[in-house]
């Protein structure tokens, strides 16, 4: 199905991103492995992935919520087929942090609202910093 809506979509960017829960119910050992073909199927594609770390909402152990941010950063860092490629990582963890209304609530006038007022909410804060992400990989890469 990824190969398919690569080709059908043609994205220049991709965000690889799972809710924590998500995350969890995959076993660690297979999440790791899986998250790199997922990589792999982005580049081969043509395509720039982003890996996205799992933010705290509160509904996975953070011991727990580490380990799979742990592997989320080992593959955008050491990733067995690409060991010389760094691929883009968002830390939506370190963003969410500030996030003090709630990782998944919205604020101010519209989810698209990135006044100061609106950014203690999660859905404000994560699209002004992915807007933030897009920019810099487009000043990077196509200067």
């Amino acid at each position: 199905p990824l190969n398919c809506e690569l080709r059908l979509t043609s994205p220049v960017v991709l965000f690889i991103s799972f809710s924590p829960t998500n995350a969890a119910a995959t076993p660690i050992g297979t999440f790791g492995p899986t998250l790199e073909q997922i990589v792999d199927i982005t580049l081969n594609a043509g395509t720039i992935p982003v890996l996205v770390t799992l933010p705290d909402d509160g509904t996975v152990d953070p011991a727990i919520l580490s380990d799979y941010n742990q592997v989320i950063v080992n593959a955008a860092t050491q990733h067995s087929l690409h060991p010389d490629l760094d691929v883009p990582l968002w830390n939506v963890y370190n963003t969410m942090q500030g996030a003090t209304s709630g990782v998944y609530n919205a604020g101010g006038s519209s989810p698209a609202d990135y006044t100061d007022p609106s950014l203690p909410f999660g859905v404000n804060r994560r699209g002004l910093t992915a807007l933030q992400v897009l920019d810099r990989i487009r000043t990077t890469f196509f200067p």
